[in-house]
């Protein structure tokens, strides 16, 4: 192994990771529909969160 590489160069990293309570996988086109409804559903709290710029409220930075 390299003395600078993160990880080996033949690691090969997993795909998904499932237990009984969870499923981990990565994002893919599969999944675009629900992450929409989820993002859109979320608009108006999204833009009242402090950190956000469009927050009611918000002071511009100096």
């Amino acid at each position: 192994m390299d003395s600078d590489a993160f990880v080996p160069v033949d690691f090969v990293p997993p795909t998904s990771l499932a237990h009984e309570r969870f499923r981990l996988e990565p994002l893919g086109p599969q999944h675009n529909a629900a992450d929409l409804a989820a993002w859109t559903s979320s608009v108006a709290h999204i833009r009242a969160t402090p950190a956000t710029p469009t927050a009611p409220g918000r002071r511009p930075r100096a």
